[in-house]
Order: C-alpha cells, then sequence, then structure tokens
C-alpha cells in the first residue's frame, strides 16, 4: 500500500468520526439527506479514491451526502482552530 493512500485512509479514519460528533449539518426536510462537509488535505487522496469513498459512505449512510473539500497546507492551523 502506498503511503499516499494509508495518509488517505488514516486523514478519512480520523476525520469522519471526528466531523460526525461534532460537525453541523443544516436541517433537512422529511426524507431530504443531511450534508457532512469533510475536509482532507491537498494531495492526502487521489480523486478516485475520494469518489469511492464517497460512493461507499453515501450508499452505508443513504441520510447524508459527503461535501468533500480539499485544503491547502498554508494557514490551515487557522482554519481548524
Amino acid at each position: 500500500m502506498s503511503h499516499r493512500l494509508l495518509a488517505g485512509l488514516l486523514t478519512l479514519a480520523l476525520t469522519v468520526p471526528a466531523l460526525t460528533a461534532c460537525g453541523s449539518a443544516d436541517p433537512a426536510g422529511p426524507g431530504e439527506p443531511q450534508h457532512l462537509t469533510v475536509w482532507l488535505m491537498r494531495d492526502s487522496a487521489s480523486a478516485a479514491f475520494v469518489t469511492e469513498f464517497e460512493a461507499e459512505f453515501e450508499g452505508a449512510h443513504p441520510d447524508l451526502r459527503l461535501d468533500v473539500q480539499i485544503q491547502e497546507w498554508d494557514g490551515i492551523t487557522e482554519k481548524v482552530t
């Protein structure tokens, strides 16, 4: 397994539970999916991996839709805090 893929998997494994626990989503109407924003760092996961992850996650959680946003390393400390 490549280091980049491993880093991407680790980032997702650590990010999704944390965002699920403390993230906020806009209230959806009855029968509408909630949206969950996930930040990934630039070059931490390939576009193909993100697409596959989104499809699998949303398949397993039909009430959630992911909004994956790629973040730059510069200024990330300010964004996180």
